[in-house]
């Protein structure tokens, strides 16, 4: 990780969760965020698509998009509940 500059994993999710609002049909959730986090350009294969299989590519990203649904959903019910940090 890098002074000021978003870490890796971080972008990777931000990718994964874009790629989820514009490539998934019955969307797991709505992040109108993440596409402005990475840009468009942030949608183009990278080194870490090469040579992936476009069905292994699909369900990394239904389980990045699981993964942060229920992170999400988490932290909502925490908030609700009166959690003033997470």
């Amino acid at each position: 990780m890098r002074v000021g500059q978003p870490s890796r994993t971080a972008m990777v999710v931000a990718r994964a969760r874009a790629h989820h609002q514009v490539l998934d049909e019955q969307r797991m959730f709505t992040d109108p965020l993440a596409l402005q986090i990475i840009g468009e350009s942030g949608l183009q294969a990278t080194e870490f698509d090469n040579d992936l299989d476009q069905d292994l590519a699909r369900r990394r990203r239904l389980f990045i998009g699981a993964r942060s649904l229920f992170a999400d959903d988490t932290v909502t019910a925490a908030v609700a509940r009166g959690a003033g940090q997470v």
